[in-house]
């Protein structure tokens, strides 16, 4: 019986081909077949893209990658709705009742999952739900590296190799690596306690992540002057309490939230701390922002290169500036100058610290 049924849908699809109508094309059963099953349980953007399509099919549930009892909720009601087996797990048959032909034009929710499983396999592309110039490009790439007709459509065969292009876990830890034996002058867990009283967290990731952030500091020419050295740990403290795995608890696939040294924020700024370091931050990657080497690597670039003045503006005594490099760019409210304030005394008191002497009167606390 079912059989004969899918006989009558396939002659049916390639009537509406022979006249140029897009038909509602389910993922292929081969392709479906490859693409891991999901249940409750799977985290990752794969239970994103699938989010997206239950959203399109009118289930209105938090897009956040992890297949909890909402989702399978939405699941087993898209299931009863489309006559299969009511388990709560998203295998081949269901798979391929949620995907439909997707092209350029396309808006929606549908759309956002094509972008969010292109960005999880590489693809550079906004989760925008809207299906433009870029992201037709980004299928047509995507079509190209799995060896597929590069035709820029969203079809059965492209939706089973995006289903099976994206990952079902966070990517293992990264291997040892020796940040080479200590300095003289590098700085120790007591150091950053007289420094900055109250603001070192209460966690072994301290000292755990110190000699690489004393690497990374002598690499950037942060220790080149006291100021620098001042500036730097001063706002450390402020955004992470020198805890270099900070933010990571919790997933959260598409806002790309603070996390590591100095709580990089944004898919922007992780797909180019990325570039910067060497290292792939997308996606389910993006945990590597809150691990070692990569959480003090993140922070030293984002020091020179994402904000390559910072160094000038340190040793011109211009705390104000820097805070407004990381981001505190309100200067407006009340709470943005106490902010100011507490930064700079950080910094005032780490400068008489590490120099021996008070910082000029001449220090710039607010933000330009």
């Amino acid at each position: 019986m079912f059989e004969g049924k899918k006989k009558i849908v396939a002659a049916t699809i390639a009537v509406l081909a022979t006249v140029g109508v897009a038909a509602p094309v389910g993922i292929s059963a081969a392709y479906a077949a490859s693409a891991p099953v999901l249940k409750e349980g799977t985290r990752s953007n794969r239970v994103s893209g699938l989010q997206y399509l239950l959203r399109a099919n009118g289930f209105n549930i938090e897009i956040d990658g992890s297949f909890g009892p909402a989702t399978k909720s939405a699941v087993k009601g898209f299931q009863a709705r489309n006559g299969l087996v009511q388990d709560g797990i998203v295998g081949p048959k269901t798979l391929a009742k949620l995907s439909v032909v997707t092209r350029y034009g396309t808006e929606g929710n549908r759309v956002r999952a094509v972008q969010t499983l292109l960005r999880n396999s590489g693809q550079s592309v906004s989760v925008d739900g809207s299906f433009g110039p870029r992201t037709l490009g980004a299928v047509k790439a995507f079509q190209k590296s799995k060896g597929l007709a590069q035709d820029g459509v969203v079809g059965p065969q492209t939706w089973g190799a995006l289903f099976g292009a994206t990952k079902d876990s966070t990517p293992p830890p990264p291997p040892p690596v020796d940040p080479g034996p200590p300095k003289a002058g590098d700085i120790t867990r007591g150091d950053l306690e007289k420094m900055f009283p109250g603001k070192v967290a209460d966690t072994s990731r301290v000292e755990q992540g110190l000699p690489y952030l004393n690497a990374e500091m002598r690499k950037r020419g942060i220790t080149s002057t006291p100021q620098r050295k001042a500036a730097f740990l001063a706002t450390l403290a402020h955004e992470s309490t020198f805890d270099y795995a900070i933010g990571e608890r919790g997933y959260d696939p598409l806002r790309y939230r603070g996390r590591g040294y100095i709580q990089i924020t944004g898919p922007y700024n992780y797909e180019a701390a990325g570039k910067g370091i060497g290292v792939d931050l997308m996606g389910d990657n993006q945990v590597r922002a809150s691990q070692l080497p990569y959480s003090p690597q993140i922070a030293g670039w984002y020091w020179t290169q994402a904000r390559p003045n910072s160094n000038a503006a340190a040793d011109q005594f211009n705390m104000g500036l820097i805070s407004k490099y990381v981001g505190y760019d309100n200067t407006s409210t009340a709470r943005a100058r106490a902010e100011d304030g507490a930064r700079c005394e950080s910094f005032k008191r780490a400068y008489k610290y590490l120099s021996g002497k008070d910082a000029p009167s001449s220090t710039k606390c607010n933000r330009p």
